[in-house]
């Protein structure tokens, strides 16, 4: 049990941290401590950031001022308006190991300094740099296409962390699920902080009661004494009541040992996917026009909705550099393991016959990158298994490409570059995740450590599809997936013209 001192000391934590995002927007200029330098890394490091930011800004279709970046919504669009002919200087690898390796750089209480809409400088040592520059370096690393080797260089580092503190779901979102599913990334001391050090963000201020000014967002219980595990529980109890639906739930990402309540996110576990980034979110609705039935008693809670199928087969996806090889400038490519390649997907193309290569390429196309592309758009799925085919045909030896399914139709529908947004998008929309089968027929991509015979659900007020494991006495749930067709009401059309056999509603009691 905590003293009377230390929650003396929570409770002026707490008022403070009610204030930091008014502080932060009233400050003049912020200077940030990224520590000391007592070999030079920091100095070498920062040289080289201004040497980039000053070729990208220069040589680009619109040239702007390093000192304008901070009025940049998205650093990519500076990336994206670099020309092509740009040389990058050989990068001091060493000291920029270093620099990306600072502890700064993971903290979660970072994000709120970071976003200051004011000036932000960096110092490391008694040098300093301008926090956008760093960003748009650490950008240029982990987004572009010369990623392949930069990341290599810098394994172990924290320069995705970088260059996601000034990602839109922390510095322009409106959507507070989106901005806590991207700091649970992050590191903190304790695990309510993934949620009270974001307080000051505009997302946050969007949330507060309108009668309260001075409110926690969405009127979190002020109490020091209460675990981690109640703050979560709270947030999510209330964001229900608040907001009318249940999408919260998207946000559970159980890893294995699930906790109860399981309906409830753990924003101390580290991200398995990104689902939540996706622009598609806002456009699926599995539930389609269904209302919304839910009910909270002792932590339990009971909604409705169906069960779709159980899960009969599941194959991880691993060695992700293999499956979908990063690209280089130069053209060539990291595609080292055929021999992973040829293995998987021999085992998911077993029994195809010739008539069902193009239905095949589409699911697995489709689910494989959620329904998007390298833009986080929607693509038709013609087009996006057109650029899966090609990746087959592409990264496979001549022998082995007979073997795989094959559609002369959907070479119409080739796009230009398509291969590598395919690649792209799969790499975001798969990674941490597990491909099924249902009994059914059914194929999605779902949380990491579902199981056979779990179910693929669709609850009433979640705009994504479900794994549930019934147990005695109740149901835990596993986490979000994407099931092929099954995204935007068709199980509920199924259900009213009784295509589903046998499947009716049921309330499911989620422990």
């Amino acid at each position: 049990m905590r003293t009377s001192i230390n929650q003396k000391d929570e409770k002026e934590k707490m008022d403070q941290m009610k204030n930091m995002g008014r502080i932060y927007r009233m400050a003049a200029e912020i200077m940030i401590w990224l520590g000391p330098d007592p070999q030079g890394h920091g100095l070498q490091a920062m040289k080289y950031i201004k040497e980039i930011v000053s070729l990208l800004c220069e040589d680009n279709d619109e040239p702007i001022s390093p000192s304008e970046l901070w009025r940049k919504k998205d650093m990519n669009e500076v990336i994206r308006g670099a020309k092509k002919g740009i040389l990058l200087p050989q990068p001091a690898w060493k000291s920029l190991h270093w620099f990306f390796s600072l502890r700064w750089f993971s903290r979660v209480w970072m994000i709120q300094e970071a976003n200051a809409g004011t000036k932000v400088t960096a110092r490391c040592g008694p040098n300093e740099i301008d926090w956008h520059e760093i960003v748009l370096v650490a950008e240029l690393f982990v987004k572009s296409p010369t990623t392949a080797d930069p990341l290599k260089k810098l394994d172990g580092t924290y320069v995705w962390h970088a260059a996601a503190m000034r990602w839109v779901e922390f510095r322009h979102a409106d959507s507070l699920l989106q901005t806590l599913d991207l700091a649970r990334n992050f590191d903190a001391t304790e695990g309510r902080d993934h949620i009270y050090a974001l307080f000051g963000l505009p997302v946050f201020e969007i949330h507060r009661d309108p009668q309260d000014v001075d409110s926690m967002p969405l009127n979190l219980r002020d109490d020091a004494n209460i675990s981690d595990d109640d703050v979560y529980t709270d947030l999510a109890e209330k964001w229900i009541s608040k907001s009318g639906n249940l999408n919260i739930l998207a946000s559970v990402q159980n890893n294995g040992s699930i906790k109860a309540p399981s309906w409830v996110p753990r924003w101390d576990q580290k991200q398995q996917a990104n689902v939540m980034f996706m622009s598609r979110w806002s456009t699926w609705n599995a539930y389609s026009d269904m209302p919304m039935k839910w009910s909270l008693n002792e932590k339990i809670l009971t909604a409705r909705g169906i069960m779709l199928d159980l899960v009969s087969e599941t194959a991880s996806v691993e060695k992700f550099e293999a499956l979908f090889p990063f690209r280089r400038p130069d053209g060539s490519d990291s595609a080292s393991d055929y021999d992973f390649r040829r293995h998987f997907w021999k085992k998911q193309t077993s029994g195809i016959s010739t008539d069902q290569h193009e239905i095949w390429l589409k699911t697995y196309s489709m689910v494989f990158s959620w329904g998007i592309n390298g833009d986080w758009t929607d693509i038709k799925p013609s087009e996006q298994a057109a650029s899966f085919q090609e990746y087959l045909q592409e990264y496979h030896h001549e022998s082995h490409r007979a073997q795989l399914p094959f559609c002369k139709e959907l070479c119409k529908e080739m796009r230009e570059n398509g291969i590598n947004e395919f690649m792209g998008a799969a790499r975001t929309a798969s990674w941490g995740r597990i491909l099924f089968r249902t009994t059914s027929g059914y194929v999605g991509m779902g949380p990491k450590c579902m199981l056979e015979n779990d179910m693929v659900c669709i609850i009433y007020g979640c705009k994504m599809p479900m794994i549930l494991r019934r147990k005695k006495g109740g149901d835990s749930l596993i986490g979000e997936t994407y099931v092929y067709e099954m995204m935007n009401g068709q199980a509920i059309e199924k259900m009213r013209s009784e295509q589903l056999g046998g499947i009716v509603e049921e309330d499911f009691e989620l422990h």
